[in-house]
């Protein structure tokens, strides 16, 4: 609250008379000035601060928050120290990477970068494995891993070459991958569906006279043969995937989103007419 003198100070120069205008008008625009300058850094404060919540967002949702190193030396017994680490309250998952210093040259700019590799879901290969898989690999460079799979392919006595390849990752770099492992007389079927764009060489196409194809899956007339397969236990499901609540479909997205499923989620409705 403003004591009386000081309230009739600051209204005798505000509300000045004829004589004393030009102290009223200097007092005016001082009050405005310090009013506008205020405003201005509280508009600022907030602005740098929801950008930096932003940027801090953005570079953790890409950065690990914790990394572990083994100095001078490769982490070989990182199945150990992961079990280790996941074992800690608080932590939602952890997984091993690779990484490499670099320089990138585009149009003159130089500029120095860090390359990390991270290794896919170690427990749904061996979850393939144990339902079947004769061989899973780490995905990596498509040549590489074309070669590794060529090479053993040829030990176990299967062709080398007119390979079917199902894309159905969903994702850029899977489906990038999946191109990548065309072969001479090749046939690739996107299952999986991504908006991100995907680069890729078309005239591998051509030149390996491969086909690709895009489908929603097996045609209905299909669906009989597929089912009594599931039905007779030549075709598992039930480690593959994991019934959820129709309730629970928020919850699920977020868990999709955030990469925290091992396996496929179906949902399952829980709820009445009534409830509708």
């Amino acid at each position: 609250m403003l004591h009386p003198i000081t309230a009739f100070i600051a209204l005798r120069y505000l509300g000045a008379k004829r004589k004393t205008r030009f102290a009223s008008f200097v007092s005016t625009v001082s009050v405005l000035g310090i009013a506008l300058g205020v405003a201005v850094l509280i508009i600022v404060s907030s602005v740098m601060n929801g950008f930096e919540k932003e940027v801090t967002r953005h570079i953790l949702g890409m950065t690990s928050h914790a990394m572990l190193f083994r100095p001078g030396s490769r982490m070989d017994d990182w199945h150990e120290v992961l079990e280790i680490v996941e074992a800690e309250p608080g932590v939602v998952a952890g997984a091993p990477f690779i990484r490499a210093g670099a320089m990138l040259n585009h149009k003159g700019n130089v500029r120095g970068v860090s390359i990390q590799g991270i290794d896919i879901d170690a427990e749904r290969l061996e979850l393939m494995r144990e339902h079947g898989a004769e061989l899973t690999c780490e995905a990596g460079e498509s040549r590489a891993l074309r070669k590794q799979i060529a090479a053993w392919a040829k030990a176990e006595g299967y062709p080398t070459r007119g390979w079917r390849i199902f894309e159905t990752s969903g994702s850029a770099a899977g489906q990038k991958l999946a191109f990548g492992l065309l072969n001479h007389g090749a046939h690739l079927g996107v299952v999986g569906y991504t908006r991100d764009p995907v680069e890729i060489r078309l005239s591998n196409i051509m030149a390996f006279a491969a086909t690709a194809r895009g489908t929603w899956g097996c045609l209905p007339e299909h669906y009989p043969d597929v089912i009594d397969l599931v039905l007779n236990g030549e075709i598992r499901l039930d480690p593959f995937v994991e019934r959820r609540a129709m309730s629970t479909i928020n919850d699920t997205f977020d868990d999709l989103h955030r990469h925290a499923l091992k396996r496929r989620p179906v949902l399952v409705p829980d709820f009445s007419r009534s409830d509708r």
